[in-house]
């Protein structure tokens, strides 16, 4: 009987050994796999990666010994750790979990003290809205003195010195009639507009102190938006509908796209950076943060009816305006005045070939071809005409719209700009002098203003002769049709 008590027992513990269990037998390695089930059960620590942790905050290059480049990033993919290393014994402990570990936390901690919700009141623009009679008024129609209202909005921005400069966008607090900042700690200042550029959606203001108040407020780091790459991961802070401090993580999917190619008229100049991270109504003003939370833009918008299509201003567009928006200075915008595209010598022999197509000559070459030229514009004012192909402006020569966009935004206004042209198989060399954008709308807006106001004072038409209808039986120049 002892022999056959002990011949079960060890089918028994046999059977309690099962395959991929605890203890189970490595053909590998010889030794014992740890079990995959949930710790904390009594059950052996899962399996742990020890491999490359995608979030976990990448090092600078130099920042460790040797000084060669260190993140999975920068430098060689490191290498895979061997089956070995893999492998754990059902002893081994799962490493502890280190708060914030993560990059984008790391980044968060550096930014967001510096992030603020930007509230607005704005003078209503319109026609008023119905307005109900007060409880309180004695008259069932309740005639009483009519309050305008007003339009609340809100935004983000980001403070850039100590002394409590804020940085948000143009569209967030252009024409407020008042401004109030709200730190991430609660407290709530007044703010005021020091300067705003609407070419650029850039805007600067001041958060004021009360008289005895003399606070440090934190500043963000600023980055250098020129070394962004096409698929960095980059960070979005910002109060989106009122939420906030909220964080949404994405990649730089373009470093630098052209507002000229987004069919946004002359609302912007310039570049954008694009990114998928989420930006959402109230974003607007945050910062983009790079992996290590310095801010290399300035959310500005989103694309309506798409997903994960954001734009921020780079900030060393920022960088270079700020000091004037400081002190209330206009900042000037070069301007040509002319609507144009990429052309190649492939797409100008199509169209030539084309017998539809006019005009039917166009120059066989690459560069920038002119759609149209704005009257009273520099372009106009230098001879530029429709069709021309723009190949070179000062030194550079000219491939695509882009280069020539560049090169006129560089250009200081009312400088000389030398063009080779391309017309009709003549090589023309003219001269323009770029205009300021913004002074350029203006008078266009005032001579619409003034040519509106002379229509109006024209007499009416007479009516048509035998016409029993008196001249002044109609406030139009002829009769309305019923609907």
């Amino acid at each position: 009987m002892g022999l056959v008590n002990a011949l079960l027992l060890a089918v028994s513990c046999a059977a309690l050994v099962s395959p991929g269990g605890a203890g189970s037998h490595s053909p590998l390695t010889g030794g014992h796999l740890a079990a995959a089930g949930p710790p904390g059960d009594g059950d052996p620590s899962p399996r742990w990666w020890r491999g490359v942790d995608l979030f976990r905050r990448p090092v600078r290059s130099g920042d460790v010994p040797g000084g060669g480049p260190s993140s999975w990033r920068d430098g060689d993919s490191p290498a895979l750790p061997s089956p070995m290393a893999e492998v754990l014994s059902s002893d081994d402990a799962p490493p502890a979990r280190r708060h914030g570990s993560s990059f984008v936390a790391s980044a968060v901690r550096e930014v967001v003290p510096s992030v603020v919700l930007i509230d607005t009141e704005h003078p209503w623009e319109g026609p008023l809205p119905p307005q109900l009679p007060s409880p309180q008024s004695p008259f069932p129609s309740g005639p009483e003195e009519r309050r305008l209202p007003t339009r609340l909005g809100q935004g983000s921005g980001v403070i850039i010195s100590s002394k409590g400069l804020v940085l948000t966008n143009a569209h967030v607090v252009s024409g407020a009639s008042s401004v109030s900042v709200t730190l991430t700690d609660g407290s709530k200042f007044d703010g005021k507009v020091l300067g705003t550029d609407q070419f650029s959606d850039l805007a600067v203001v001041q958060i004021r102190q009360p008289a005895s108040g003399s606070r440090v407020f934190p500043e963000a780091k600023l980055g250098d938006s020129d070394a962004l790459e096409a698929g960095d991961w980059v960070i979005a802070v910002g109060s989106p509908f009122g939420l906030e401090n909220t964080v949404t993580l994405g990649i730089v999917s373009s470093s630098s796209r052209s507002v000229a190619k987004m069919d946004m008229g002359l609302s912007l100049k310039g570049t954008l950076i694009q990114t998928d991270a989420a930006i959402n109504p109230g974003n607007s003003g945050g910062p983009l943060c790079n992996e290590f939370g310095e801010v290399i833009g300035i959310n500005t918008m989103m694309r309506r009816r798409a997903n994960s299509i954001g734009f921020a201003v780079p900030i060393n567009r920022a960088k270079a305006i700020i000091d004037d928006l400081s002190v209330g200075k206009r900042i000037t915008h070069s301007f040509l005045g002319i609507t144009h595209r990429s052309i190649t010598p492939e797409i100008a022999r199509n169209w030539n070939e084309d017998p539809n197509s006019y005009p039917n000559d166009l120059p066989e070459v690459r560069g920038s071809l002119i759609m149209h030229v704005l009257p009273e514009s520099a372009a106009a004012e230098a001879g530029l005409k429709r069709f021309d192909v723009v190949t070179k402006a000062g030194t550079r020569r000219i491939e695509q719209v882009d280069d020539l966009t560049e090169v006129v935004d560089r250009c200081p206004v009312g400088e000389a700009l030398p063009l080779e042209v391309r017309r009709q198989g003549r090589v023309l060399h003219i001269t323009a002098r770029p205009q300021d954008l913004g002074r350029y709308l203006r008078e266009q807006e005032e001579r619409a203003i003034e040519s509106r106001q002379q229509e109006q004072q024209l007499p009416l038409p007479a009516p048509y002769p035998g016409s029993p209808v008196p001249p002044d039986a109609f406030p139009f120049p002829f009769p309305l049709p019923v609907p």
